[in-house]
């Protein structure tokens, strides 16, 4: 896994454990299970599947770089005569990719340990060199790399099969042994074999692409343009110089026009050093390109490569360094290729060995209940006398509470040997004195001490018990995963009805090993009868099809009916034998009773409705099993439907039963069939696989299972099928449940999931789940009405792609496979059920929440139309969950960058918002929308949103270059860019309008009082003869802790804006009037930690205008004393606050009072003065709270009696001092203290200190009265 490591086999299987012991067993692994669980939830979309092949992959990377467990083997297609010249070559070859690959990588990799199979008939002297027999610790089973014959759809280029998503492993490489024996061809044709093979096998290992394009291919094209120029698609650090050529080789070919290929200068493009991926041919590319590297070679774009797709615009060397071997390691690094030499690859060549199975029977008690051992007993027979091979290798050994070899190897080569094996299976009567306990890990130690004896290579271990956590210890499992990977033994489980669930172990030591499991829920009647008996022949055969040396020699099962006699004793079904089978075709029923089967006749019928029958003799012949078959007529070679005439036609029967016995005792009708004479076509194959290669695995919202089929006949795909997938699980406690039914897989090649279309490989996302537990599938593929075809291999037996002479790179396979009508080849009809993988799922998403996203758009196409400045957008429709539904909503995005598409940290503009769509998955889509940008490379993206807000991942990213018609206005070029089918935003109009609105009336307001106050200014500025300076006082003690309750805006307001003046603090000069007031009486302190800002609203500001001129129609302006009363004593009921001057400049420049009396000069501070309430400024006489007479006041609208005024009392003892410094001011008129931080050190109030600045302070106007120790800050208007 990426973002999860993977878990050792030891963890693994006790995290799987699923067992019914004491709680404390219990409770240890729901514990870790639950701990595992929740962090697959945390990973979220950084979580991933572990890295998956068509089977596990051996191949392992070791601490200094060099890797190891590589298994090449050598098909039985290629001839033996050639054996020495595939050895010799491949190594080669080999021996040169491994230093291409340590140069590409930066010293991180190379290749160490390699084992090459031949087949087992090869000699040694044909092949000129010892083929020893494979030994314990050498890999020789689930070879990643295949050499063959050539393939019918490449040829005789190497190739990767890849079915999964970027940076998941290929399933496996392909080698023609032409490629390896022709090296002087492989070079002009290919270049340099060894870097040829190094991208295939980053392709095979970590899960990247081709970074070139294909011709005619929709999604990926060889050609892209830039500024109108054609480029040829490739990833390379500088753009790439040569000339298009036609399929004849030709030059000047336009590749907007016809099917033309990019052919490189050889000798001109010295300067390219990469990509591997696109140019492994030119003598100096030896690496892959980085981002940056890759856009400066394509003009900046990303080009439209298979890799920039499927990967999302990472780069291939991102890819690479991402995966698991190199993730967070520093392998094998010697720095700037100044290191020592890497070793020479060290070649084991063995034969591939023949398959030994050892039946691993359980004989315990246990296995008498519910009548389970009557029917292990009678498959095990079918299997050792009818279903194995002729020359097959096989012994038996059976175990309790301990083991014991019932029969050593031996090779049937006849039917007596046959017997003579089957009778050594222990009958019910010893079995049921055998002990009750299970000692699987007994059985297993004996087989290999005991039968292999040190030849254990071929090994196939077949077990049959019950399972259950009785059977093993966590010792014991993990010496069984020891044995299977020392020994490259198979371990095969079949596990039977039980009163406990069977551990999941078993299905990871037979995924780890290459084997297969199956496990049989318990019956629904009491004991267990002939559908258990059916169930287990198929487990045997699909065990047997792992390893068959002949599998034309297996029968496929083409129907299966469970029948019960019941009025009116007639029992009815249909069946097709199709045009692939045909051969020693066999009508048998599986009965209760060999003896009193109660059958009566059998009669068939064909389409044409002509009657055979009625057969009432029945065959004895597999009494022993159970099975009876049909005696047909002597003067009949084979029954009616073997023949040829009558393949694919469909078939009814009626059996009629005799009346008696035990009425619910269960019958099983079955039909089975060989294949006829394959000739060149071969066999109908299926195989099934999902992007988890681990037994155990966690499944979130998004990243669920996919499914992968692929289906084949001989060595080419069938196209075209109708595959469908059940999905099954059982629960913790052993219940079976049907999850999903039916589900369609496609060949498609929209890219999500599927990769490539017409592969023959069919996809879907798993996205539905019920509960975590043991899920399995089961596959039915059949010819979808005579649609599937082959590909019919030319006369010349060469591919069916030819590519051009003198073309240096593959021509397939892009995003479809496009097969010819006279390559394409009916299979005829033909219906297949196989058995697929199984998974143990640890987590699930929970069904009830819709939290899964659409899934990724990987087709979109851009068409234009120039004339009607209209672009056509192309896709296919995601679903509602991934690739399941319908989706509802798209967002398209474009950008001139490139960058702002694939850069998660960046954002591209949206460019339309395609709504109201009910698009169902994998449906064909397009949006017409106008495009009025012109004359620029745009690029251009698109994400599905389903009706829960679940968005997909960006799809791919296509390219616009819209040219500017000839009739445009320029005055229009910026109009917003309009659609055709569009819904109209009215949210967003509202917000704007509102927007506009708001900012409409603000700037009427600021205009409003702007030109009020500079007519006030005016006014008062000609009544006084001059200019006044105008400050603001406040009686604000500096607090104890700084206040935050201003915001940054208000400070940038405060500073800057004419409408809002700077406000002052009071000076020194306070103090030493306040010393002489307390003289007079005693004053209570105010709190500075109680200062309070009030915000004043416009209206509060027009009202405290208003009031401040009434209040000052009634002061005396002869300069007469305002008041009679003496001055109280202040304390908190007191309004402390203080009447400014509403119509001065900075109060840093000094102001007269309210009367401009000139003996009442309130003098500013100079340039070198702090703002701190600690300084000292002499003659600064406080404004202060005058009480006069209450009545008078009140009447003129001011109900508390407060007048306010100057303390005359002390007035004329500090008027020469006021007049000393009123000229020290003067000349300082002009100078302005800037603004400084507060300094809460050195209690320093500041303008620019944030918690300080922006806070209009009110005054009182007409409110109730603060206190002294709420003293307020106040601004002017």
């Amino acid at each position: 896994m990426t973002s999860m490591q993977k878990l050792a086999p030891t963890q693994l299987a006790l995290l799987q454990r699923r067992r019914r012991r004491p709680s404390a067993s219990t409770s240890r692994t729901t514990f870790l299970l639950a701990v595992i669980a929740f962090i697959a939830l945390l990973l979220g979309e950084n979580f991933q599947f572990g890295c998956c092949g068509y089977t596990t992959s051996r191949i392992y990377i070791e601490p200094d770089g060099g890797y190891s467990g590589i298994a090449i083997r050598i098909q039985d297609s290629v001839p033996e005569e050639r054996c020495a010249e595939v050895l010799r070559n491949l190594k080669v070859v080999l021996s040169s990719a491994s230093k291409r690959l340590h140069q590409a990588l930066d010293e991180r990799a190379y290749f160490k340990d390699i084992t090459v199979i031949v087949p087992r008939n090869w000699r040694d002297s044909t092949c000129q060199t010892p083929i020893a027999a494979p030994m314990g610790g050498s890999t020789f089973v689930d070879p990643d790399i295949l050499v063959g014959k050539d393939d019918p759809i490449h040829g005789h280029s190497i190739f990767t099969q890849q079915s999964r998503s970027c940076g998941q492993r290929g399933d496996f490489m392909f080698v023609p042994y032409l490629f390896l024996t022709s090296l002087n061809d492989t070079w002009s044709t290919w270049g340099d074999p060894g870097k040829t093979f190094v991208h295939e096998w980053s392709k095979l290992r970590y899960g990247v692409f081709d970074e070139y394009g294909f011709v005619d291919d929709p999604l990926y094209p060889n050609y892209y343009k830039v500024q109108g120029a054609i480029i040829p698609t490739g990833t390379s650090n500088v753009p790439v110089s040569g000339s298009w050529r036609d399929p004849s080789g030709a030059e000047g070919c336009d590749p907007t026009t016809k099917s033309c290929f990019f052919q490189p200068d050889l000798g001109a493009n010295d300067q390219v050093t990469c990509s591997l991926g696109t140019y492994p041919f030119l003598p100096k590319v030896s690496r892959y390109c980085t981002v940056k590297e890759a856009l400066s070679g394509s003009h900046g774009t990303l080009p439209p490569t298979k890799h920039n797709a499927l990967c999302q615009g990472r780069s291939a060397l991102d890819v690479i360094y991402q995966n698991d071997d190199f993730y967070n390691k520093d392998l094998g690094r010697n720095g700037g290729g100044g290191g020592p030499k890497i070793p020479e690859p060290k070649f084991t060549v063995v034969r591939d060995p023949q398959t030994s199975y050892v039946l691993l029977m359980d004989a315990s008690s246990s296995m008498i209940h519910n009548d389970v051992w009557r029917w292990v007993s009678k498959a095990a027979q079918k299997f050792i006398r009818y279903d194995l091979n002729r020359g097959a290798r096989m012994a038996l050994v059976s175990f309790s509470d301990s083991a014991v070899v019932a029969h050593p190897m031996i090779t049937l080569e006849d039917d007596k040997s046959r017997r003579r094996l089957s009778d050594t299976i222990p009958d019910k009567y010893k079995v049921q004195r055998n002990s009750d306990k299970r000692c699987v890990i007994c059985g297993i130690q004996t087989a290999l001490r005991s039968v292999l004896r040190g030849s254990e290579a071929g090994a196939h271990i077949i077990l049959v018990s019950k399972g259950d956590n009785l059977t093993l210890s966590l010792t014991d499992e993990n010496t069984i995963l020891e044995h299977a990977r020392t020994y490259n033994i198979k371990f095969s489980n079949i596990l039977v009805p039980g009163r406990h669930p069977a551990l999941s172990f078993y299905d990871l030591a037979s995924k780890t090993s290459g084997g297969k499991a199956f496990v049989f829920p318990s019956p629904e009647r009491r004991d267990a009868g002939a559908r258990f008996y059916a169930q287990l022949i198929s487990a045997f055969q699909e065990v047997l099809r792992l390893d068959s040396e002949s599998p034309s020699e297996i029968p496929v099962r083409v129907h299966t009916e469970l029948a019960f006699r019941t009025n009116p004793l007639l029992t009815r079904g249909k069946f097709t034998i199709d045009t692939t089978l045909g051969r020693s075709s066999q009508f048998g029923i599986l009965v209760n009773d060999a003896d009193d089967h109660f059958m009566k006749s059998v009669t068939f019928f064909d389409k044409e409705g002509q009657t055979f029958g009625p057969y009432n003799s029945f065959s004895s012949d597999f009494n022993v099993i159970n099975l009876k078959t049909i005696n047909f007529p002597h003067d009949t070679t084979s029954p009616p439907f073997d023949d040829p005439a009558h393949l694919g036609m469909t078939w009814q029967y009626t059996l009629e039963w005799y009346p008696g016995g035990d009425t619910s005792q269960e019958n099983v009708i079955l039909v089975e069939s060989k294949p006829r004479s394959l000739g060149s076509f071969g066999l109908i194959d299926i195989k099934m696989w999902t992007n988890s290669d681990s037994a155990s695995d966690l499944v979130t919202y998004n990243h669920p299972l996919t499914m992968y089929v692929q289906v084949r006949r001989g060595d080419s795909p069938v196209l075209q099928a109708n595959v469908l997938v059940d999905v099954y699980m059982d629960t913790e406690n052993g219940t079976q449940i049907e999850v999903s039914r039916g589900i369609r897989l496609f060949d498609s090649g929209n890219g999500d999931p599927d990769l490539v279309g017409g592969d023959g490989i069919y996809s879907r996302y798993l996205t539905t789940y019920e509960t975590k537990g043991r899920y399995y599938f089961v596959i039915n593929a059949d010819d979808n009405e005579n649609r599937a075809y082959t590909i019919q291999r030319r006369r010349e037996k060469r591919a069916m792609t030819m590519k051009p002479p003198n073309l240096l790179y593959p021509v397939c396979c892009g995003s479809q496979i496009s097969v010819p009508d006279g390559s394409q080849m009916r299979t005829g009809s033909f219906k297949r059920q196989e058995s697929g993988p199984v998974l143990h799922l640890i987590s699930v998403p929970d069904k009830a929440s819709d939290k899964m996203p659409p899934s990724r758009i990987v087709n979109l196409r851009l068409n234009i139309i120039e004339d009607e400045r209209k672009v056509t957008a192309l896709w296919t429709a995601p679903g509602d969950d991934f690739d399941s539904g319908s989706v509802q909503r798209y967002k398209l995005m474009f950008s001139e960058n490139v960058e702002d598409l694939i850069d998660p940290e960046r954002q591209a503009t949206i460019i339309h918002s395609v709504d109201g769509r009910e698009d169902e998955s994998g449906t064909s889509q397009q949006y017409r929308f106008t495009f009025d940008h012109f004359d620029v490379d745009y690029h251009v993206a698109m994400f599905a949103i389903d009706d829960m807000g679940n968005q997909g991942n960006i799809s791919n990213i296509a390219q616009i270059h819209m040219p500017k018609p000839e009739s445009y206005i320029e005055d229009s070029q910026n109009a917003p860019i309009q659609t055709d089918n569009e819904e109209t935003d009215w949210s967003l109009i509202g917000i704007i309008i509102g927007v506009v609105l708001t900012l409409l009336i603000l700037l009427i307001v600021g205009c409003y009082l702007y030109f009020l106050m500079a007519h006030r200014r005016s006014h008062y500025g000609a009544k006084a003869g001059k200019s006044k300076s105008s400050g603001v006082n406040a009686n604000m003690r500096h607090p104890d802790v700084s206040d935050s309750g201003s915001t940054e805006s208000e400070s940038k307001n405060t500073s800057s804006h004419h409408l809002v003046p700077q406000i002052n603090t009071i000076s020194n000069a306070y103090k030493k009037q306040l010393q002489v007031l307390e003289s007079n009486g005693p004053a209570k302190k105010d709190s500075a930690a109680e200062i309070t800002p009030t915000y004043w609203s416009a209206s509060q500001l027009l009202k405290e205008h208003e009031e401040r001129q009434r209040r000052e129609s009634t002061l005396n302006r002869d300069g007469s004393t305002l008041y009679s009363h003496p001055i109280p004593e202040l304390n908190e009921s007191m309004d402390a606050t203080y009447q400014e001057d509403p119509y001065g400049t900075h109060a840093q420049n000094g102001y007269y009072n309210a009367a401009m009396d000139p003996g009442i000069y309130h003098p500013g501070y100079s340039t070198n003065q702090r703002l701190s309430t600690s300084d000292s400024v002499q003659g600064y006489p406080p404004l202060l709270p005058l009480y006069g007479d209450g009545k008078e006041n009140g009447a003129n609208g001011n109900p508390e009696g407060i007048y306010y005024g100057h303390n005359n009392n002390q007035q004329q003892q500090q008027q020469q001092q006021q007049q000393q410094q009123h000229q020290l001011h003067q000349s300082n008129m002009n100078h302005a203290l800037l603004p400084r931080a507060s300094d809460p050190e050195s209690n320093t109030v500041g303008f620019s200190h944030h918690s300080r600045q922006g806070s209009l302070l009110s005054v009182s106007s007409g409110r109730p009265g603060s206190t002294l120790s709420k003293a307020r800050n106040i601004t002017q208007v």
